[in-house]
Parts: structure tokens; C-alpha cells; sequence
């Protein structure tokens, strides 16, 4: 089984670019993260039905311009956007400028066509478009070594059983299998060079040419090389070979090489519990600056768009020639079904939009074309991420193409639909989604995420996304008119929710199916799935994946998933009718799994017989009465090539304070004591943490899993015995409240901790993502036993590892032990300086 889940978001605080999350697993079956993090992953279509001209409606353009205006001011209300900028393109002409808001809170600055705003990973497009300035002069090859240009840039990728040759083509397009080297990406206190020479000491995460994983340090390197190659640099090549004769003439690389008179828009961020906007100005990102730096106007980046549109022309004078402009939106490798990559461009197949956004902290931005209708746009703004990015080209595309005067589904009774429907496909575990009215529209709330406004159904009972036409939601009605599930469609896939307080009238009887429970293995795919029923439907469980349900077998006693019908198994039985294995078919590939064990007659252990076996709260009492402890050791962060020194001062009354030492490369340190806690980093100014935070960091405590951790739970159910690295562990699933569930891995013999995963956090960088952490290397100290090595790893950091050397107990201090005082950072580093 390999089961891919690929995600583009943006990132919500700090990073510059379109981030992509990406694991393994049931390969070529289903390659989207389905809706678990919908926040950012939109695949936008155009619909079948739109006119191939704006003119051709009897609506005017003027008419539809002002409705496209009126629905993005209302988005910017609704989302807490200070400010935006607004220009859209049609026919070679920038047929709209608008502006919307305040560039500065404070002092009541509106934007205007002359304001400034970050661009963030839309840079990206230009660095790939410098490149192909250069591959026209014959400078550059889209398929030469990146070796050619940069010597000493080797990344360590091994491909079958020779050395692997990374091209310019796969550091433009994120194939090169290695994350996202985050660690040195937002590191402002070095330069370029040695953010690419620390970067070839990183090990990869994926696969080469396989895995999309999107990576700022490699456009950097493509960037940087360009520079080389042209005798000079990144900011050079693109000024002089893009901005000036495209005549971007209020464009910078960076905001330092504007000039202090220029109003360049303050960054904000909308506090949720204060109600208030937090000032997010602008950070120093000069040294990444090909995959982000770059700032512009609204009117600038409509003479972008319609260089584009002209496929390397603009004015009658031709920059790029078509053959160069062509491999720009070329998909060179898929992200998720129908969508794919080419050179710094998003590229989606349904409806040809071409399209990227951009983060970085206190500016984004989308731009998104038309190109068979000679229609685009741009729209920045002066948060640091805002769902209006993705959700604005479906707003342009209804304003532009739609029926902007219909009232379809005003009359629609949404009452039958309210209520709780019961998720459990991917990283959703008894999660529950609510059905309820938004603005008189019907909506979806995503536990996690937010509230998806729908349209009204089409003609199919589909109701679809506003953000997307590829995603949408449907309601089972039975005979008596009730609404009993909720199904959701995504990338080809059906994912069933039961409503709330129905159950499932079993297909097959219960007793009839007993006897295919159990576990199967495959030794080639080392993988052990499990027989199971749920939702009194047959269905195979997947470690680490989900619970994929069945139909009933077909006339050829083929049993054929619910979620995508590229998936089915056939049982095997031998002469005395009992099951054997069953084959797994994966399209035209089949798969045999032998039955290694059924389910035991025996009355299965209870989570209150588990847990005391162990006795937590013995363990706990024992734990205090230790005092603080200290750990210090070494740490290393696999993706990102560095390596340093760590230390963790910790007790069980919730005082702690982490620190990770990287020499040039920077630190981290946080500090908690009580309710209150901070946090130290180098590459951004020091800040105060939430409960949140501090409950997450908490949660990363080396202790933190050794005394009495269910008495912070609110629920906990065993979900079966497993394996893990050799030895024989429960799995459990518990509940926080309102806060994200865990699955943790409990060792059978010593009740040790071993693997924590949380369906989603908020690391100090920003963003939502699954992660994982591992515990090994157990030692008893002082009668309790503590893991003397640590890993966490995510998909977008990577895996990073503290092995501790020496553990203290006892350790006599007081608060201020556990206080930090917040170090200098390079100056300028914030974007202060800059005349608001």
C-alpha cells in the first residue's frame, strides 16, 4: 500500500513561498491530502460552462469589473485585510486598478496604485523566467547539472544504483526529493552562499524525481547560479533582464533597494481573541531572496501578467521567446490529480489556469491566469497569509465568466442539512464536521480549520465549494426525506460521513463476516493491514494511513473500496472455506497478502487494564518528587545539514526551558514558567507564547510522556496492539477536548512511551501539519525511565534528533532560572527603516 498525500499551503507566519507536505504511502492511487488541510490545497477548475470571452455575455465589462471589486471588498471585510491591491489584465490591456484599505493602520495611510507589497513565492516566477532569459542566450540549459554552475553544490541523492545528477530543470520544479530545508531558508543572519553550501550537507526526505517537495533553497541555487553565469547577481539579472524592459519600474528585489520615500504597505496579523490587528512588518529575507524578496505595485505586476499573456511579449517587444516561454508552463512533475508543476508556476489542468501565491510575513499575494481566454490578475495584500489568495481565483472566474446576477439557491430550506456528521478517512479520527448556515449560504466546518461557505447544488445534488470547484459535499436522503450522511468528493474520491446518532444498516450480516477479521502482511511492501469493521461495513485498516471501507463483494467476488474504485481486494480461501490472504489491486498491479492472524476469541484488554499495569500516577509521584531536571546533549537537524548543541532545564510542575544551540546558523529557546511563556529565535523578534504554544511545547518535554500523562485526557480508547521497531506496543487514540487528539504507542513490557503523533499543530514557524515523535534509548534515572533520544520530524522541517548525554535530577531553582533574557538581531533586519 501506498497511500500519497500531497498538500500546497501557504505558510500562515513566517515563510516566503507555496508550502507542500508531502508522505508515501498506496502510490498512484490517491495523490491529494484530501480536505485535511483544504485550508491552502485548492485545485481550482474552470467550469465546463464558462463563456470563452468576457464581451461575448451581455453583461458589460464595467458591470462585472464592479462586481468583481464589490465581492473582494466584502472577502476583505469578512477576513480581517487591512489592505490589497487589486489589477486584472484582459486582452493585453489592464483593464482594472483598484485599491482597497489602509497600508497603515496607525496612521490612516490608504493604499494606493503607488503602494508597495510583498510578493513573497510569486517571486519565484521571475527567478525561474531569468533563467529562461539566459537559456535563450545560451548561457544556461534547463538540463544541465546544477554542478555546471556550482561546483561545489552537490546534494547527496543516491538514484537506483548510481549517482544521481541533480539538473537546473529539478531545482525549478521541487523534485529533487529533499524538504524544505526550513531551518536555513529563514536563517536572515547568513548570506547566500552559505545558506547553499550548508544546504549540501542535508540528507533528502523523498524520493528523486517522485515526491513533489517544495524547497526555497533550491530555487535559491537556481537563482544564485544565474547570477554567476551572467556576471553579476540574482537582483541584477532580474532588474536588468526583467523589470526594465517589461517596465516593472516600481518593483525591488527587496525592500532594501527601495527608497525610504516609497510607501511600502505595513504588514498585519488579526488577533482572534483581542479582536485587534498585531503589526507584522516586513523581515529581512534578502539572503533567500530568488524563491521570495521581491516587493511591487498592483500596477506592476499587471505588466507581469500581460508579459505572460504574451507569451514573453509585451509593447511589441519580445523578451523571451516562445520556445523558453513554453517550458515555464510545462508541468515538469504532479502535485495531486490534474495538478501540477512547472517552473515557479502552479499549472492545473481543468480549465488551464496558471497560477502561484505568495507568504511571507506581513505580505502576500496570488496571480492567476486565463490563458485561453487572455485573462488575469493579481491580488496582493498586507497580511502574511489569507485564504482569500486561493479562494480569490474562484471569485475573479464567477465575476468575469459567471451569471453575476442569478440568485440561484435563495429559496433552498438548509434546515434538513444542519447537523454533526462523524469523519474518519486520513488524518481524521472520529472528528466530527457541522453542517450550518454562513451569511444565509450553507457551510461546512472543518474541525481544525475553518467554516467552507458552499454554492448551491447543481443539478447532480453536488454542492460545491466557493473556494474550488474541486471540492464538494453531498447529502444521503432516505426514504422518509431524512439527511442520514454526508459524502465528500475531492481528486476523484468519495469520503462517507455518517450523520450524527445514525447508524449504518449492515449490508451483509455482522456474523457473515467474522470470518475475514485479522491481519495480513506483504514482506516486499512490509506492511500489515488489518481486516476490520466499521461502520458495520467490512474494511481494510492501513497502518498509519485510514480505515478504507467496502462495498459488498461483486459477482466475481471482487470487493471494491468506497472511497475510490481503483482500489479492491479478492479474499482467498482454501478447501475448507477458511481465509488465507486476500490480493490487493491497485490498477493493473496485484499484491498477495497472507493472513498471519484472526482476531482472538479472548476478551481483548481494556484501556483501564492497560494503564494499570503501569501505574502513571506511581510513576507520576515518583517523577516530582525528583525535582527539575536537566538534559543536555547534541541535536540534529537531518534536512536541513546543521548540527548543534541542546539542553532542556524541565519539572513536573510545567517550568521549562529549551535551548538549541547552532552556532552561526542561529538558536532557539523558549521558556515557560506558570502560565506564561516566550520565545527567543533568531530569525524573528522575540515574542510572547499563547496557551496553545505553551501547552505544544510542553507536549515536546523530554518528561512529558513519562509520569501520569491520561490524567490530562478527556478520552482515551485502545485501538489495538501493533509493532514497532521490533517490540510489541498498544496504540491508543486520546481525546483533548477541543484541543488535537494523539495516537501514542505504548511499550507492551514497559509501558514506555514511544511514539507520540498529532494530527495537527502550530510550529513556532507557522503552518499546520501532522507530526511525529519518537522516543528511544531508554535509561532508568533515579527510579523513573527517561528517553535519551528524541526525534521529531514533520514533513516540512523534516526529522530532527536530540540525543542526550547527561541527565540531571534534583536540580534546586527558581523561576528566573527558567527566564530568558532576548538576544540582538542584524540590523536593519525589519522593515522600520522604510518611510510608511
Amino acid at each position: 500500500f501506498r497511500l500519497h498525500f500531497a498538500v500546497f499551503q501557504d505558510l500562515m507566519v513566517l515563510e516566503n513561498c507555496r508550502v507542500n507536505y508531502s508522505g508515501t504511502s498506496m502510490k498512484h492511487i490517491i495523490t491529494t491530502l484530501l480536505l485535511s488541510v483544504v485550508l491552502f490545497n485548492v485545485a481550482i477548475a474552470q467550469e465546463d460552462t464558462v463563456t470563452s470571452t468576457v464581451t461575448a455575455s451581455e453583461t458589460t465589462l464595467d458591470q462585472r469589473l464592479e462586481h468583481l471589486v464589490a465581492q473582494l471588498e466584502a472577502k476583505r471585510i469578512e477576513y480581517h485585510i487591512p489592505g490589497m491591491a487589486l489589477a486584472v489584465v484582459l486582452d493585453d490591456e489592464i483593464v482594472l486598478e483598484h485599491s482597497f484599505g489602509l497600508s497603515n493602520i496607525g496612521e490612516e495611510i490608504a493604499v494606493t496604485a503607488d503602494t508597495l507589497f510583498a510578493i513573497g513565492s510569486v517571486t519565484k516566477s521571475f527567478t525561474s523566467a531569468a533563467v529562461a532569459v539566459l537559456v535563450d542566450e545560451g548561457k544556461m540549459s534547463w538540463d544541465a547539472p546544477i554542478t555546471e554552475y556550482l561546483p561545489w553544490f552537490e546534494l547527496d541523492i543516491d538514484f537506483g544504483n548510481e549517482k544521481a545528477t541533480i539538473l537546473l530543470r529539478d531545482l525549478l520544479s521541487h523534485q529533487t526529493g529533499f524538504t524544505r530545508m526550513h531551518f536555513l531558508a529563514i536563517n536572515n543572519s547568513l548570506n547566500r552562499e552559505e545558506i547553499l553550501r550548508a544546504a549540501i550537507l542535508a540528507e533528502p526526505w523523498g524520493d528523486f524525481r517522485s515526491d513533489f517537495l517544495y524547497n526555497n533553497v533550491q530555487f535559491l541555487a537556481s537563482g544564485y547560479a544565474a547570477g554567476k553565469v551572467a556576471g553579476s547577481d540574482w537582483d541584477t539579472v532580474v532588474e536588468e533582464r526583467l523589470f526594465e524592459p517589461i517596465g516593472m519600474n516600481h518593483s525591488y528585489t527587496s525592500w532594501h533597494r527601495a527608497s525610504s520615500s516609497e510607501p511600502l504597505a505595513l504588514g498585519y496579523q488579526w488577533d482572534e481573541e483581542t479582536e485587534e490587528y498585531d503589526v507584522f512588518p516586513l523581515r529581512t529575507i534578502d539572503n533567500i531572496g530568488p524563491a521570495g524578496s521581491i516587493i511591487s505595485t498592483g500596477g506592476d505586476m499587471g505588466r507581469w501578467i500581460r508579459f505572460h499573456l504574451g507569451r514573453g511579449e509585451i509593447d511589441g517587444e519580445r523578451i523571451l521567446s516562445n520556445e523558453q516561454h513554453e517550458e515555464l508552463w510545462t508541468e515538469q512533475i504532479a502535485i495531486a490529480p490534474g495538478v501540477g508543476y512547472g517552473f515557479g508556476w502552479m499549472l492545473h489542468e481543468d480549465g488551464g489556469i496558471v497560477e502561484h501565491g505568495g507568504n511571507v510575513r506581513g505580505g502576500c499575494a496570488e496571480v492567476g491566469m486565463f490563458p485561453k481566454d487572455q485573462l488575469g490578475f493579481v491580488l496582493l495584500m498586507n497580511v502574511s497569509a489569507s485564504i482569500l489568495q486561493q479562494e480569490s481565483i474562484s471569485i475573479v472566474r464567477e465575476s468575469m465568466f459567471g451569471d453575476i446576477n442569478s440568485d440561484d439557491g435563495g429559496d433552498i430550506d438548509f434546515t434538513p442539512y444542519f447537523g454533526n456528521y462523524s469523519a474518519n478517512f486520513g488524518p481524521f479520527n472520529n472528528d466530527t464536521f457541522t453542517v450550518q448556515d454562513k451569511n444565509g449560504a450553507l457551510a461546512v466546518d472543518v474541525p481544525g480549520q475553518m467554516l467552507y461557505e458552499l454554492k448551491p447544488p447543481d443539478e447532480d445534488g453536488k454542492w460545491y465549494f466557493t473556494l474550488t470547484n474541486q471540492i464538494a459535499v453531498s447529502f444521503d436522503i432516505n426514504d422518509d426525506g431524512g439527511v442520514t450522511g454526508m459524502r465528500m468528493y475531492q481528486a476523484g474520491m468519495t469520503f462517507e460521513m455518517p450523520r450524527e446518532g445514525v447508524e449504518i444498516a449492515p449490508d451483509i450480516p455482522l456474523s457473515e463476516l467474522q470470518k475475514y477479521l485479522g491481519k495480513f502482511y506483504n514482506e516486499e511492501k512490509d506492511s500489515t493491514p488489518t481486516i476490520v469493521i466499521q461502520n458495520n461495513r467490512l474494511a481494510v485498516d492501513v497502518p498509519e494511513q485510514m480505515v478504507f471501507e467496502l462495498y459488498p463483494p461483486n459477482e466475481d467476488g471482487v470487493w471494491v473500496c468506497r472511497v475510490t474504485d481503483k482500489l479492491q481486494i479478492r479474499f482467498i480461501e482454501d478447501e475448507n472455506n477458511l481465509i488465507t490472504g486476500f490480493e490487493l489491486m491497485e490498477g493493473y498491479d496485484l499484491i498477495l497478502f497472507d493472513r498471519v492472524s484472526e482476531f482472538s476469541t479472548e476478551i481483548p484488554p481494556s484501556v483501564e487494564s492497560v494503564l494499570a499495569a503501569f501505574d502513571l500516577r506511581q510513576r507520576e509521584e515518583v517523577l516530582a518528587s525528583l525535582g527539575t531536571f536537566m538534559f543536555k546533549g547534541v541535536t540534529y537537524m537531518k534536512q536541513s545539514g546543521l548540527r548543534g548543541t541542546v539542553s532542556a532545564l524541565v519539572d513536573t510542575t510545567g517550568r521549562m526551558l529549551s535551548e538549541v544551540e547552532l552556532g552561526k546558523y542561529g538558536w532557539f529557546r523558549f521558556s515557560i514558567v506558570g502560565d506564561t511563556g516566550s520565545m527567543d529565535l533568531s530569525f524573528i523578534e522575540p515574542e510572547e507564547l499563547d496557551a496553545l504554544k505553551i501547552k505544544q511545547i510542553r507536549n515536546s518535554s523530554p518528561l512529558a510522556w513519562i509520569g501520569d500523562w491520561s490524567s490530562a485526557c478527556s478520552a482515551i480508547e485502545l485501538l489495538g496492539e501493533e509493532e514497532f521497531e521490533g517490540n510489541a506496543v498498544w496504540t491508543m487514540l486520546l481525546e483533548y477536548g477541543d484541543d488535537p487528539a494523539k495516537t501514542i504507542a505504548i511499550h507492551q513490557q514497559t509501558g514506555d512511551v514511544l511514539v507520540v503523533k498529532s494530527k495537527n499543530h502550530i510550529p513556532e514557524i507557522g503552518g499546520f501539519l501532522p507530526y511525529k515523535i519518537i522516543y528511544r534509548d531508554f535509561k532508568e534515572i533515579d527510579g523513573v525511565r527517561v528517553p535519551t533520544k528524541i526525534t521529531a520530524q514533520d514533513d516540512m522541517t523534516g526529522a530532527s534528533e536530540s540525543t542526550f548525554a547527561t541527565v540531571e535530577t534534583g536540580i534546586e531553582v527558581t523561576d528566573e532560572a527558567f527566564r530568558i533574557e532576548p538576544r540582538g538581531r542584524p540590523t536593519p533586519w525589519i522593515a522600520g527603516s522604510v518611510k510608511q
